[in-house]
This record gives C-alpha cells, sequence and structure tokens, in this order.
C-alpha cells in the first residue's frame, strides 16, 4: 500500500466520456459485488474505468487495483454516491509506478461510516506504448467481518436514513424454498449459514402503503431487474462458499398528484407547462423535485401534456410540498404550502390551477396574443376584422380577431315549435345563451352557463318555449 503523502490530487469533477468505452464516465459505471474481482484493462485509447459497488457500515473496505499488465500506472479515486444526488471523494491513491506486483497496486482503504453505494475510478496515469500491458485487476474486500456463507442486509427509509421502513420483513428464496426474516427495528440484518449460490433476496414492506424500491440513478428500470447488484428487488444475491456477502435495499413511501393547468384569462388548458416542487423540511429539503426517478439522469423533466394534466408519473415523498408552475409568456406561480403532510399510498388532487399570462397593459388580453395578430398592443372593443365580435371577445372564444370569417356563432334548425342551436366549443370553456325579444332590447339567460368537456367538439340548446315572433338568441363565453 503507498503513503498517503503519494495520493493523487483531490478532483473536484470528473472528465468527460470518451469515445471508446462505456465505462469511462461515474454515470456508466459497471456494478460489483463486494466482496468481488473484474479483470480489466484499457483498451481502445481509454484511459479511465468507473464501478460501483455497496458498502456496509462499521466495516473496513479495502478498494484495491492490481497492476497485471507491465505497461499501466494507476491511479485510484473513491467516491460515495450521495443518496439524493451527486458524489463526493471519500479517498485517493496511485501505485508506485508501472509494473506487475503487489507493490504496484493502488490501495484505498476506506472505513465506511454510511452504508451505501460508492464508486471507483481507475485511472491510466502513464502515456505511450499503445494498449498492450494495460491489463489490471480489481478487488473488492472487507477486512474481516462476518463468517463465510453469511449475508449482511441493510436496509433504509429514504425520508428517515436511521431507521428501516416500517413493517418491513425480508424474503428470501434459494432452491425451491422460501424464508422469512423480520426486520424490526434493524438498520442491519445478518443471515448466516447459508448455501453457496445465488438466493434471490426482496424487502417487503408490509406495514405501510405507498412504499417503492429506490430506483438506479443512471440505468432505468433496475427496481424489477433481478440481476441489478444494487436496485433489485427481488435480486438475486450470490453467496460465496468461502466470503460473506453483502447488499443493501432502500424504500422511500410516495404518493401521486394529479391536476390540470388552465389559463387564468380563457380556462384554456396549458401544454407544456414545467412542474417543480420544493420542500423546506426533513432530508429533502432544498432539493428540486422536478422528476422521477428524481435524481436520475435518464428521468424526463415534468410538464403539463398536451391538455394541461399532470404527467402520470408525478410521485412525491410524503410530505408537504411547495409547488411552482412556469410557462414562456405567463408569469411564474409560486403556491407555498401547494401540498401539506400527504400520506404515502394515496393520491393527491389539486383540481384546476390558473395560470395568468403576462399582460404589460392589463388589458385582460395575453401579451403573446396580441404581439401575433396585432404585432403589439390593440384595443379590447375594437373590432377589428368586422365581424361583430370586439377582439377581447374573439380572445375569449378562441377565434382570429383579423379573420372576419372566424367567429363564434349559432346556428340554428327550427322543426314546428321546437328550435334547436348549436355552436362549436372550446374544452373548458364556459358558454351561455342569452335570449330577447330583439336584438337591441334586454338579454336574460335562456341556458347555461355551461363547461365544455375535454373532447366536446359542439354544444347545443332546445328551445321549446319560444320568446315570440321577434325572439333572438346570441352565444356568450364568460370570462374566469
Amino acid at each position: 500500500m503507498v503513503a498517503a503523502s503519494a495520493a493523487l490530487a483531490l478532483h473536484a469533477s470528473w472528465l468527460p466520456a470518451d469515445e471508446y468505452e462505456p465505462d469511462n464516465q461515474f454515470d456508466l459505471s459497471v456494478d460489483m459485488p463486494t466482496p468481488g474481482q473484474q479483470d480489466r484493462d484499457f483498451s481502445g485509447g481509454d484511459s479511465e474505468d468507473w464501478v460501483r459497488f455497496y458498502a456496509a457500515k462499521g466495516y473496513e473496505l479495502y478498494v484495491i487495483g492490481r497492476q497485471t499488465g507491465t505497461n499501466v500506472h494507476l491511479g485510484l479515486e473513491v467516491y460515495r454516491l450521495n443518496t439524493y444526488g451527486g458524489i463526493s471523494l471519500v479517498a485517493s491513491n496511485q501505485s508506485a509506478g508501472v509494473g506487475t506486483n503487489n507493490v504496484e497496486d493502488a490501495e484505498a482503504v476506506v472505513s465506511i461510516v454510511e452504508s451505501g453505494y460508492y464508486l471507483a475510478r481507475f485511472i491510466r496515469l502513464n502515456s505511450g506504448g499503445g494498449d498492450a500491458g494495460t491489463e489490471y485487476t480489481i478487488y473488492l474486500d472487507y477486512g474481516g467481518g462476518l463468517a463465510a456463507g453469511s449475508l449482511l442486509l441493510s436496509f433504509v427509509d429514504g425520508l428517515n436514513t436511521n431507521q428501516p421502513p416500517p413493517g418491513s420483513w425480508v424474503k428470501r428464496v434459494f432452491n425451491g424454498s422460501t424464508n422469512w426474516t423480520e426486520v424490526g427495528t434493524n438498520q442491519q440484518l445478518a443471515i448466516k449459514g447459508l448455501s453457496a449460490g445465488y438466493h434471490l433476496v426482496s424487502l417487503v414492506v408490509a406495514g405501510a402503503a405507498g412504499y417503492w424500491p429506490a430506483e438506479d440513478p443512471f440505468k432505468p428500470n433496475q427496481a424489477s431487474n433481478t440481476n441489478s447488484l444494487g436496485y433489485g428487488n427481488p435480486r438475486r444475491i450470490y453467496v460465496p462458499n468461502n466470503d460473506w456477502a453483502t447488499a443493501a435495499f432502500q424504500m422511500t413511501p410516495y404518493f401521486a398528484v394529479t391536476a390540470v393547468v388552465t389559463d387564468a384569462f380563457t380556462r384554456e388548458r396549458l401544454s407544456d407547462a414545467a412542474i417543480r416542487f420544493s420542500t423546506s423540511t426533513g432530508v429533502l429539503a432544498g432539493f428540486l423535485h422536478d422528476r422521477y426517478p428524481n435524481f436520475a439522469i435518464y428521468a424526463t423533466p415534468w410538464k403539463t401534456g398536451s391538455r394541461g394534466e399532470f404527467p402520470t408519473n408525478l410521485y412525491l415523498p410524503a410530505g408537504s410540498w411547495d409547488l411552482e408552475l412556469s410557462k414562456p409568456g405567463y408569469v411564474t406561480s409560486i403556491t407555498v404550502q401547494a401540498i401539506g403532510q400527504q400520506p404515502p399510498g394515496t393520491t393527491n388532487h389539486l383540481g384546476a390551477i390558473p395560470l395568468s399570462p403576462r399582460d404589460a397593459n392589463t388589458n385582460g388580453i395575453r401579451d403573446d396574443w396580441e404581439a401575433l395578430y396585432f404585432g403589439g398592443t390593440t384595443q379590447p372593443g375594437l373590432d377589428a376584422d368586422g365581424d361583430g365580435v370586439d377582439n377581447r371577445g374573439e380572445y375569449l372564444a378562441g377565434t382570429i380577431p383579423t379573420n372576419g370569417a372566424s367567429v363564434l356563432a349559432l346556428s340554428s334548425v327550427a322543426t314546428g315549435e321546437v328550435l334547436q342551436l348549436e355552436w362549436p366549443v372550446i374544452a373548458d370553456r364556459v358558454y351561455r345563451v342569452a335570449a330577447g325579444a330583439s336584438i337591441t332590447g334586454a338579454w336574460s339567460t335562456a341556458f347555461g352557463p355551461r363547461t365544455a368537456a375535454v373532447n366536446q367538439a359542439v354544444m347545443s340548446y332546445l328551445v321549446t318555449n319560444r320568446v315570440g315572433a321577434m325572439e333572438s338568441y346570441r352565444i356568450e363565453v364568460l370570462a374566469p
């Protein structure tokens, strides 16, 4: 082992990926069991490799890169994969130089004070000589611990890292036989005297609803992958006959959120509005939640769908949350305590949430709409296209203010004493039919107000009590 004075300079960042290897940056790391061994080389001009592994609290873990080729000088950095995003350097070292014996090991001994996932970065420090002779072997092993044939399991509640998920049980299947072990209040549990081979192990939370297994931040759908060394639940875990194995299971309580985002002026459903949640309490304080899984590099940020609806994968850890909504052309909305102490396994229905358009001249018309049709501001009471509806009326109705043929109008069919009125509608706008004895007289509500449904294209009204020979009807769109 090399003296600490020979350690590599600590790096605050990592090198970008090159074109040769799929494991030369931290988010492409290859999983290793602990204890474990992998044979590697720096082929194709690659100068670094990353591996990921789990380490159990209370033990010393040896991370070793042993040079087996004659053209490699190894550097080593060990990082902690933070539960809520990012990585932190915990150790570094390098071998004595180019060579192929134990003296040239790059070794780090890490005292594990917090169970979790770690990353090791192995760097080729020498250059030249091509790829030949760059072979090395990675070893992960604990300095002492349990007896051979033992399995040490760790359990983490994602919102309370000092306890396991409530009411947890370990289910273990081996050679067709199923065994259950209660976790209780233990954060670690050693199962001893196991036969060598693959055991299918899962953590089942029976004491509370809504607990889901943590997802891999680098690779999607690993919680359902039994071969995922770090995230599968259930998971195939190999117990050797001459050593012991470790594994960890993290479960977090979630709840779902639904809502529809609408235009505060017109009730139009708004697509592509960005959705962000934050909290000022608990272990997640200061972290923005805007996707699921929240700290996964592959996750897509939440945005409203074509009908203004929240995405179906909007899940939040149990607790209270502030909500931020934003969209170009609209004033960003921040609602403090939009959700208060929502329990896991439930759904919070926020209903329709209005988002105010930008309206610099406060004329009740969205600035973007004015710019689109008039190149700037306009007068709400003017009738630009002469179709009998002023500009604000066209804005509320969703028609084109510069096209006289684009107008909200009634069509009618009379059958005897019955008159059927019809008109086109836009989802979530509110319509009312007014009736009067004449077009210049007083008007009264004959139908509505009625809100158009999401998939509705036409609304109709049957007039059975005719006002009189000079009867008149008009259709109105009501502002929020």
